[in-house]
């Protein structure tokens, strides 16, 4: 018997210590549950604990440093409720379940999840784009149909020291597809999705820890008009706004001495359509 199916916010993440698939989530008291696997299916859990610390090693031994519900007996393991210290943003804690099933006590493996950017203040910038005079339109008989070129936008950047952590967070007026050092993310599709621009526009987490290179590095990202600026089904264009389109980015880099080093989109970044 063991603990398997380890859930965040009804995202399966069973291997969520695994850098392919970095867990992000945004809200203040996530939302855990697990499941068993094993022989048996009259089995059930009589008590469970759950442990999140701010360290694999301080999980793995059992130490929640952030929050230890004890053991509880409601057996209710499919809505676990965050309720110990405030979480950070940007900051990467990891969760350890224990249950009891038939008197014997038994443990998950160790998963980590990240906390996104709680406050729009923590992004410390704002969106950057090709302005609208620099924009060239499609010249088709059916322009009032089609967009603008797509901006290329791009920033380089030296690392001069080793990196434990690479953090970026991005979102965009349109949709954006993200490149790091020549190469495409392909962890988003159509990012950041469709949402009612006027109130709320998501933004995607990425793990770039292992694509950041010590010397020279470039990021960038190509933008596309979306649902944001292009046609929705028989409404038409421009339904939430129009060009120039808009791409917003922050990258923490954390080296082993500590420090900690901010890639903002702002107007050192370069761009071209």
């Amino acid at each position: 018997m063991r603990i398997s199916k380890i859930m965040c916010q009804h995202m399966l993440c069973d291997d969520i210590s695994s850098k392919e698939v970095p867990f992000c989530v945004d809200c203040e008291h996530p939302v855990f549950s697990f499941a068993l696997e094993g022989d048996g299916y009259d089995e059930f859990v009589k008590q469970w604990r759950a442990v999140v610390s701010v360290s694999r090693e301080s999980a793995l031994a059992g130490k929640g440093d952030m929050w230890d519900s004890g053991f509880v007996s409601n057996g209710e393991i499919l809505s676990i409720r965050y309720e110990g210290k405030e979480l950070k943003s940007k900051t990467t804690y990891y969760v350890k379940f224990f249950a009891v099933v038939d008197d014997e006590i038994i443990e998950s493996e160790v998963g980590s999840f990240t906390t996104g950017l709680y406050y729009s203040s923590d992004w410390r910038t704002g969106f950057i784009g090709i302005p609208l005079e620099a924009t060239p339109k499609h010249d088709c008989a059916e322009k009032d149909k089609i967009g603008y070129a797509s901006p290329y936008l791009r920033k380089s950047f030296t690392v001069s020291k080793p990196v434990v952590s690479a953090k970026a967070y991005a979102t965009a007026y349109g949709v954006y597809e993200l490149y790091v050092n020549g190469k495409k993310d392909e962890r988003y599709c159509m990012a950041p999705e469709w949402t009612d621009y006027s109130k709320s526009v998501q933004y995607q987490y990425y793990d770039l820890t292992e694509s950041i290179v010590q010397g020279e590095n470039v990021i960038g990202a190509i933008i596309g008009d979306g649902w944001y600026a292009g046609n929705i089904a028989a409404v038409g264009r421009t339904q939430y706004g129009d060009a120039p389109l808009g791409f917003m980015l922050h990258l923490s880099l954390t080296f082993e001495d500590g420090s900690e080093e901010l890639i903002l989109t702002n107007d050192t970044w370069k761009g071209s359509s």
